[in-house]
């Protein structure tokens, strides 16, 4: 491993320890304002996603990853997450391609897969749309603009 590596690793190390600290303080002083547990504020917060999905408030699904707690090989379990909170399959799904896309207003050019638009999309043993867990797949191809990345 090279020394530049080494450094940049040591960076966020020392950058995630910081970060952590910033949010487990920004929650605690929530819970002080609001005179309540973690637990209850966590329950508060799924409530409010259960609440947006059954109104029918478009959210889009993205990462953080790099920062505490939202590492890149996760990413696929917050779609989990999504349904285990009130969405469905394919509404997660969705949140993963077509509406992040509309959100950011590149819909013209990703977020679905047809003529014109850059193709990009897993290949995957079974059917997320039955168990939204099959994109957590750890040997999935992946394809990035019509080409395989792995």
């Amino acid at each position: 491993m090279g020394k530049a590596r080494i450094k940049c690793e040591r960076i966020d190390q020392k950058m995630n320890k910081e970060m952590t600290s910033k949010f487990f303080e920004a929650l605690t002083d929530l819970e002080k304002e609001n005179n309540i547990g973690s637990d209850i504020l966590i329950e508060k917060i799924k409530s409010g996603i259960e609440k947006a999905i059954k109104n029918g408030v478009k959210f889009a699904f993205g990462t953080d990853a790099g920062t505490p707690f939202n590492k890149f090989e996760e990413a696929p379990y917050e779609l989990q997450l999504l349904v285990q909170n009130g969405a469905t399959n394919f509404q997660a799904l969705q949140a993963a391609g077509k509406l992040s896309s509309e959100l950011l207003g590149i819909d013209a050019d990703y977020g679905t897969l047809e003529l014109g638009k850059f193709a990009d999309f897993l290949v995957l043993d079974d059917n997320p749309l039955i168990d939204v867990k099959a994109v957590q797949q750890n040997n999935k191809q992946v394809y990035k603009k019509g080409h395989r990345m792995f």
